[in-house]
């Protein structure tokens, strides 16, 4: 699929005279977004979503007149909005290598939709009950919070009516992965790729944030021992076929010269980036061969390059988890302070301070904890081919951190095939790249 290059926005808030464009620094794969504050930022980065998503029932719920996305020379989507009608509408249109291509519409219905949590249950006509906090809420304050305009999407229902309102253009420009929305503020409590409304009473219990900081990074963590083991299996599984087809591979390099020099280059190599790997988790500690004391005769020399050969192939599958690890390391692990993070063989996350004595993560700092769940979450929860959206990442950040931040991300987005934009106030986030920066006005 085209990949989404540029983003036009024009009348937002209702102003003819607010309008942005916005072009993505895909071979940067970061973007940063600043202006104003009544600039924008979040309702830009709301937009890049839908229309990524290819969710346009949630753009046209945006103030906005129109927005235009654009996927590379010839390619792009437009949806123009409609209030006159009596409900809100938009018309999408749409080119293909700059061809124009069938438009279609879609319709919000004027009626409101509760999408109430679990954690809540209604007492009478006016409250509502927190059943994790125990607090009381107002109707009004559920309302505001939870209720939604209903959006009647064309392309929602699986029917054949429906299949036929679908014009074929659109599946070409569909996303690989769906994208992920961060409202840093809300990191922690709302899950990747989805947004959670915003708590407002002032009796919230302020331990209850730092209980789910603590649960998200756990579903993060162990995600990661999954990825471990799964990896640990396909390794021990080209072990054994490896193991099976020895013999022959020894035979077939009975007459191969092995200059000893290169084998011994070749073996500390490997030995070093064995270690490496058990340090995350993914080898044992014993690596099984050591090279011949004084030298060694042809036929070893043959034996040991055929097993160095194997030992290569079985370390293979390893070595995508351990460049995220190593980096989650570099970029986190780096930055606490009298604290060691450990990766045990069992695929845990541990932290231990200069005694040994270990630190659970809810002995972490909020920051530190901030810092692990955003970063967890971008290496190993994002889908590769992520469009991703972080609204003010400064918060809860050390200024050193700031500074580093999109030195960081741009090494995670590499590493995990991301593309990330962000919207922030901080200076201290731009660190100087300016080139990477789309100022957005706030009009006249």
């Amino acid at each position: 699929m085209p990949q989404l290059t540029a983003l036009t926005v024009n009348g937002l808030f209702g102003r003819p005279d607010l309008n942005h464009h916005i072009t993505l620094r895909i071979n940067e794969r970061v973007t940063i977004l600043t202006g104003l504050n009544g600039s924008g930022k979040t309702h830009v980065l709301k937009i890049l979503k839908g229309m990524n998503d290819l969710d346009f029932a949630s753009v046209v719920k945006l103030p906005i007149a129109s927005t235009e996305a654009k996927y590379g020379p010839g390619n792009s989507i437009k949806l123009t909005r409609n209030t006159k009608t009596g409900h809100t509408s938009a018309v999408i249109t749409g080119k293909r290598s700059a061809r124009t291509v069938p438009s279609f519409s879609v319709e919000l219905e004027p009626e409101l939709h509760f999408d109430v949590p679990d954690w809540l249950r209604r007492v009478d006509n006016d409250t509502w009950f927190d059943l994790q906090d125990g607090d009381y809420y107002t109707h009004q304050f559920v309302l505001e919070n939870f209720a939604r305009e209903r959006a009647r999407n064309p392309f929602a229902s699986n029917d054949d009516e429906h299949k036929k309102k679908q014009p074929d253009w659109l599946a070409q420009f569909k996303p690989t992965a769906r994208s992920i929305f961060i409202a840093t503020a809300r990191l922690d409590t709302s899950g990747y790729g989805q947004e959670r409304p915003t708590r407002r009473d002032p009796g919230r219990n302020p331990r209850r944030g730092r209980s789910e900081t603590i649960a998200r990074i756990t579903e993060y963590v162990e995600r990661i021992r999954s990825l471990i083991s799964e990896a640990r299996r396909r390794s021990l599984a080209i072990s054994q076929r490896a193991d099976r087809s020895f013999v022959s591979k020894a035979l077939d390099k009975a007459r191969a010269k092995v200059n000893e020099a290169v084998l011994k280059e070749r073996y500390e190599n490997i030995s070093n980036l064995h270690q490496e790997l058990h340090q995350n988790g993914l080898t044992e500690e014993t690596i099984g061969v050591a090279l011949p004391i004084g030298g060694s005769n042809p036929t070893e020399r043959r034996i040991l390059d055929v097993f160095l050969d194997d030992w290569v192939e079985k370390l293979g599958p390893l070595l995508p988890v351990h460049e995220k690890l190593q980096l989650l390391r570099e970029i986190v692990g780096n930055k606490m302070i009298a604290k060691e993070m450990i990766f045990d063989v069992n695929g845990s996350l541990l932290f231990k301070d200069p005694n040994g004595q270990p630190i659970t993560v809810g002995m972490l700092s909020s920051g530190e904890q901030h810092l692990l769940a955003l970063y967890t979450m971008l290496l190993f929860a994002a889908e590769p081919g992520s469009l991703v959206l972080i609204d003010e990442p400064e918060i809860s950040l050390h200024a050193a951190w700031k500074h580093a931040f999109v030195t960081d991300v741009q090494r995670i987005a590499h590493v995990n095939n991301l593309q990330i934009v962000l919207a922030t106030h901080s200076t201290a986030i731009v660190n100087g790249r300016w080139d990477l920066v789309e100022e957005l006005s706030a009009g006249v």
